[in-house]
């Protein structure tokens, strides 16, 4: 089988993390090569080939996929913005429509599709080809998998009867769970010069708009304006704002840290904070990563959210549009242990029923052993949609 990725370690972040862990759990069932970006890490008992310099070149993208096997599946992962500015690659299309015609299995998942339109020229140019890519790939590949269930379901009704298989894959964490002893929480703190008792709010992820710091923020001072010492700790990038000295002894921001630290904090986190702007979803990796360290999570839902999340017990949640209900709700769930023991429980049991890498690894290997006619070869019959 081969993975296709632009992006794979040592590049940074949860989509060349979430190629690499694909890659090593496929491995583990058949033979894998990934095809990547020039400088790729090597791996132990995985093939990484990575010719690729510039992946709107097509003599390249075709050259190395004809070096590959012709008797493996071509597994494409698919954001728009990983293949060319804006998303916008001719040489990318070209290529999964030459492999089509030439009668090659492919399947792909999708962790993005679209951007929204927008009223900037410039980003509704991106916006309108991303919807044109995405037809082209509708015609090229039968099995798609996608990343959102809200995605599915707000679709058209006509898309549910294409020459599409259309299933929800969900974005494992990519975060190991390291064991811990069971004064781990107290030690963890010290270590941070936090009061052992000191109830922590925590994120996770990438910090930007989307991820709406302004919720994070008023939920810690909410809780400290009633009485509840509670300090905030951040995984990721520094927030980009300032922090008065009064609430320093109170915050901690620690970076990009390695995994294992990660790990470490996700099981010391009375409460992760993740207000999502469009909802939580399945391809959200650090929502991922906190359901399978048991950790409480504390988020929103919106139009990104399918039904199943929106009537998750697993997870606590707000609508995205009660900015004024997420404070609150935090500090409610902070003076509540036995609601948080829940959620942590049921967190972890969620994980590995719906989210972890043994389901996702099964729901791609099912879809490789039942393939289906190529379109454009033949025509195909109507399949299912969602593997739950």
């Amino acid at each position: 089988m081969v993975v296709v990725s632009p992006l794979f370690p040592p590049a940074r972040g949860g989509l060349a993390d979430h190629t690499h862990r694909l890659a090593r759990s496929l491995a583990q069932h058949r033979p894998v090569r990934v095809l990547t970006t020039r400088g790729a890490s090597p791996e132990p008992d995985l093939e990484v080939f990575d010719p690729i310099t510039n992946w709107h070149r097509l003599s390249e993208l075709e050259t190395a996929l004809d070096d590959c096997p012709a008797e493996s599946p071509i597994l494409w992962q698919y954001v728009p913005h990983m293949y060319g500015r804006g998303g916008i690659n001719i040489a990318l299309l070209r290529q999964l429509r030459r492999l089509q015609r030439r009668g090659r299995h492919q399947i792909l998942i999708a962790h993005e599709i679209k951007a929204p339109l927008h009223w900037k020229p410039s980003r509704l140019i991106y916006a309108l080809w991303h919807r044109f890519a995405w037809q082209s790939i509708r015609q090229s590949i039968p099995i798609i998998g996608i990343s959102t269930e809200a995605w599915l379901q707000s679709w058209p009704s006509d898309w549910d009867h294409t020459k599409n298989d259309f299933f929800v894959l969900p974005s494992p964490s990519n975060v190991s769970l390291v064991q811990t002893r069971p004064d781990h929480r107290r030690v963890w703190r010290e270590k941070l010069g936090l009061k052992s008792n000191a109830p922590v709010l925590g994120y996770f992820g990438t910090w930007g708009a989307s991820k709406q710091p302004e919720w994070i923020f008023a939920a810690w001072r909410h809780a400290r304006a009633t009485g509840i010492p509670a300090v905030l700790v951040l995984l990721g990038g520094d927030p980009p704002q300032n922090i008065s000295e009064d609430d320093r002894p109170f915050f901690r921001s620690l970076g990009y840290i390695p995994e294992v630290e990660v790990s470490l904090a996700l099981q010391a986190f009375d409460l992760l904070l993740l207000p999502f702007e469009d909802g939580v979803s399945e391809r959200r990796t650090s929502f991922t990563a906190g359901l399978s360290h048991g950790t409480p999570i504390l988020t929103t839902v919106g139009h990104g959210t399918g039904t199943t999340l929106r009537s998750a017990r697993f997870i606590a949640s707000i609508p995205v549009n009660s900015p004024s209900a997420f404070p609150i709700e935090a500090v409610r769930l902070l003076g509540d242990p036995n609601r948080l023991s829940k959620l942590a429980s049921d967190s972890i049991q969620a994980y590995h029923q719906s989210f972890s890498w043994e389901i996702v690894t099964k729901r791609l290997l099912k879809r490789l052993r039942s393939r289906p006619p190529n379109p454009g070869m033949e025509e195909m019959e109507t399949s299912g949609h969602q593997d739950r």
